[in-house]
């Protein structure tokens, strides 16, 4: 079998092909997008290049098949913070769907950065690296590689990080709401918003941004807790000693002793859970509608029976805890 006759590839400067990058690339990139089109997996169509937008000028503005907006952001030489600050200037003036970063050689630490902005962003990032090439006496060709982009499992990370923070911005909300209510003395019969508000916010004025909201009963390891689900409410007394499982168990069954005084009193039956296989107990009380996910202009009602509810919980629970 004879050898085949082969060429070797010359790696060229950008700039031996592509002179100026404003003058001379972008207006080639422009008319061949394909050639990162095929590279991102995108069916690239020309905007419009060096668009103006506001003090800056977008090298090339596109969309896809998709109908999706897409900035290009071209730099020679290494990538830096300057052109990465660029791409993210463009991406949020432009209200891009994608935005592409081509360098010439990519830095580590901006790969990182393309990966955070995957992360964290609804857009979708990419960082191209590009060179110039020929083989033998051909034409030089652009030969780009794709350093980073977006993948299913980061754009999926970056839905569940933004519902995340989303949510916990409700829990504050509601919280705040829930403190602002007991202040006024919409909650307890004995409106008695002062003390709640200090117990509600504790020495740090500082509110969580988590499901739960829980202060002191002032015995040690009784606390009383409440509690915003998606869809529904909860009053709780959870029993907690660090590092001593055995004192939750024991309170737990001193209360669950009496259980039926306890719910006669309240007016209503409670969930009674032992929790065996963790540090803790728990007596509980849910009350359905006004969670997170309701709508907010039914969360100060909600809040208001809520601490009507805990107010009378308490008061029950406190008359039998040191029995």
């Amino acid at each position: 079998m004879s050898i085949p006759l082969t060429g070797r590839v010359e790696r060229l400067p950008v700039r031996d092909v592509w002179p100026h990058e404003a003058l001379a690339f972008t207006p080639w990139l422009s008319q061949n997008l394909d050639v990162i089109g095929e590279l991102v997996g995108l069916e690239l169509s020309l905007e419009s290049i060096e668009q103006t937008l506001e003090n800056f000028r977008v090298d090339i503005i596109a969309s896809d098949a998709r109908g999706r907006s897409v900035v290009i952001e071209n730099q020679f030489g290494d990538s830096d913070h300057k052109h990465l600050g660029q791409l993210l200037s463009y991406y949020a003036s432009w209200n891009a769907d994608v935005a592409i970063w081509i360098v010439e050689k990519a830095r580590a630490e901006h790969v990182k950065a393309v990966s955070v902005m995957n992360e964290h962003f609804p857009a979708d990032f990419y960082l191209v690296q590009v060179e110039a090439i020929r083989i033998g006496d051909s034409l030089p060709a652009l030969l780009p590689t794709l350093i980073y982009g977006p993948s299913p499992e980061t754009k999926q990370a970056a839905r569940a990080s933004r519902e995340l923070e989303e949510r916990k911005a409700d829990y504050r909300s509601f919280w705040e709401l829930l403190s602002k209510r007991a202040w006024e003395g919409h909650g307890p019969a004995d409106a008695a918003g002062r003390l709640w508000y200090q117990r509600l916010i504790g020495g740090s004025g500082n509110l969580p941004g988590s499901q739960y909201l829980k202060y002191s009963s002032g015995i040690s390891g009784h606390w009383f807790v409440f509690h915003l689900m998606g869809e529904f409410r909860r009053i709780e007394l959870n029993l907690f000693y660090r590092n001593q499982p055995e004192l939750a168990t024991e309170a737990f069954q001193r209360l669950l002793a009496a259980k039926t005084d306890i719910e006669h009193e309240f007016g209503g039956a409670l969930t009674w859970d032992a929790r065996e296989e963790s540090m803790s107990a728990s007596i509980r009380c849910d009350y359905p509608s006004g969670g997170w996910q309701s709508d907010e202009s039914e969360w100060p009602a909600a809040c208001d029976e809520l601490l009507r509810e805990m107010d009378r919980f308490e008061q029950v629970m406190m008359r039998h805890i040191g029995e």
